[in-house]
C-alpha cells in the first residue's frame, strides 16, 4: 500500500521492513508552515511536525494500539508504526493542520501551554 492521494502532501505507505507502515512529509512541503512554527517558538521543518504528531498522540487526539516512532529531521518528517489505523488517523489530523495554519497555530499554543504545566 502506497497512498499518495489520500492525505497530500503527506504520504502514507507500507514498508518492507519493521514496523511496517510509514507516514512522511518531504522537504518541498515543509516550508509552507515554517512561519507558523517560528511565531509559536517551535522548531520548523521535520522537527516541528514530529512535535505536533507527538502532541496529538499524547493528548489522545488519535487512538490506536501501536507505538509510533519518529524521525523528524530538517528536511523530512517521518513516523513509523505497525499500527496502520493509528498512522491513518494521524495522517488525517496532520493534513488538516498543514492546510489550516490558524488551527496549527492554536494547536502549537495549546501544546506549548501543556509543556509549561
Amino acid at each position: 500500500m502506497d497512498d499518495l492521494a489520500t492525505y497530500p502532501p503527506f504520504v502514507f505507505e507500507s514498508t518492507d521492513h519493521a514496523p511496517g507502515y510509514a507516514l512522511r512529509l518531504r522537504d518541498g512541503h515543509l516550508a509552507s508552515a515554517d512561519g507558523v512554527f517560528a511565531a509559536a517558538g517551535w522548531p520548523s521543518s521535520g522537527r516541528g511536525w514530529a512535535g505536533v504528531a507527538r502532541f496529538l498522540l499524547d493528548s489522545g487526539a488519535t487512538t490506536g494500539g501501536g507505538p509510533v516512532s519518529f524521525d523528524g529531521e530538517g528536511g523530512t518528517f517521518a513516523c513509523y508504526s505497525a499500527d496502520a489505523v493509528t498512522l491513518d488517523r494521524l495522517a488525517a489530523l496532520l493534513q488538516t493542520l498543514h492546510r489550516d495554519h490558524a488551527a496549527l497555530a492554536r494547536l502549537l499554543a495549546q501544546a506549548g501551554d501543556a509543556r509549561a504545566d
